[in-house]
């Protein structure tokens, strides 16, 4: 009986880890690979804050600053369950608009106070905890550089 119980409960917890780990992260990884992607083929990035703090205004990256975007999203692990939020009520406060060799743009919109994201029309992702600080400190590095600048 014992042994019963302790195999149940062996693949109980294995059930939720595949659901609350590894299904989270394969999905954020495969996000985080169309956006290196898209990055790979951009011939423009902007990055937008939208004044839901003290800055406000768009910035236009130099080719060489490209691949900070990119170190923004550490590959990590992400945990929770994906895809639980509602849609219809995720407003962005700052963007990433990348334009590729064809002119054609793509945002990556992100809400940092309610730690969500999503590329493009896709699905609204709940930003994993180790890309919120690395995507804070890029945005007020990105805004503060260029106002330290002017």
């Amino acid at each position: 009986m014992r042994r019963l119980m302790f195999a149940g409960l062996l693949f109980l917890a294995t059930v939720l880890f595949i659901v609350c780990v590894v299904v989270p992260t394969v999905l954020l990884v495969g996000e985080r690979f169309t956006f290196a992607d898209m990055l790979d083929h951009a011939t423009a990035i902007r990055i937008v804050d939208h004044g839901h703090d003290r800055h406000n205004g768009a910035k236009d990256l130099a080719r060489p600053d490209f691949p900070r975007v990119l170190r923004a999203f550490p590959y990590s692990p992400d945990i929770g369950i994906p895809r639980v939020t509602d849609e219809s009520r995720f407003e962005p406060d700052h963007e990433i608009i990348i334009t590729d060799q064809r002119g054609d743009e793509t945002d990556l919109r992100l809400n940092l106070a309610t730690s969500h994201f999503e590329i493009g029309d896709g699905p609204v992702f709940r930003i994993p905890y180790v890309w919120r600080g690395t995507l804070q400190w890029f945005f007020a590095h990105e805004m503060n550089e260029d106002s330290a600048r002017a």
